[in-house]
């Protein structure tokens, strides 16, 4: 199957975005995020990687343009129906870790399942699984305050694909970690990638950025480079 036979897990056609200054932050972004593939968004800071991202993720609306997560377009859906859609089919990963460190790493993993209708048994054996992709399974009962920040990371990660996310978001998840546990961090998102998910993951770090699939670039709030371009249906 080709790429442009898939359904794409992301689909930016004509996004743009006005701040409310009416400061351009986006300008006419079309994008594909196809499964089995991790894709490096690079840029300098101001360019538009974190507004994209938000859109993305739900969490902001464009100005123009439309927006398509697994096939569905979002951008006429209600505001519940956007959160169940963020809550079921797309993962987070970020520098700021968020983890509850009086809780334990099994709890804090299961957080991320709480809204889902997953049984509680369900969501146990997922965490377990998920703590097992990234190497701390013997954690699992452990309070997430004693573990180190590499540990801490890769917690966050197992939280995000726990559920098996369609589409998975990124924001400098190896900013602060050291290159050992940052280039284990993109193995991972790299074996998500492989069961099926699509991978954006924004980062400054060039190396990080040669390990994806593919790698785009955004300055001024445009798409730039050859990679950007893709077959569309």
């Amino acid at each position: 199957m080709t790429a442009s036979s898939k359904i794409a897990s992301l689909r930016f056609d004509g996004v743009g975005k006005k701040a409310r200054d009416g400061k351009i932050l986006l300008r006419d972004i079309s994008l594909d995020l196809f499964p089995n593939e991790v894709v490096a968004l690079t840029g300098p800071s101001g360019a538009g990687k974190s507004t994209l991202l938000n859109i993305a993720g739900l969490l902001d609306s464009p100005s123009t343009g439309s927006v398509f997560v697994n096939g569905q377009l979002v951008g006429s859906r209600s505001k519940s129906a956007k959160t169940r859609i963020r809550r079921n089919e797309i993962g987070f990963l970020f520098q700021a870790i968020h983890l509850v460190l009086s809780r334990t790493t099994g709890e804090n993993v299961m957080m991320g399942m709480l809204h889902m209708g997953i049984t509680s048994a369900e969501r146990r054996a997922r965490a377990l699984g998920a703590l097992r992709r990234v190497g701390l399974v013997d954690r699992f009962e452990q309070l997430a305050i004693h573990l180190s920040g590499g540990e801490r990371q890769r917690v966050a990660l197992a939280r995000s694909i726990a559920f098996e996310p369609l589409l998975l978001l990124c924001d400098e998840p190896t900013g602060s970690l050291d290159r050992r546990t940052g280039q284990h961090i993109l193995e991972l998102l790299n074996e998500a990638s492989t069961g099926g998910a699509s991978v954006l993951l924004v980062t400054h770090d060039e190396e990080v950025a040669d390990g994806a699939t593919r790698r785009i670039s955004i300055e001024s709030g445009q798409l730039v480079g050859a990679d950007v371009e893709r077959d569309r249906t």
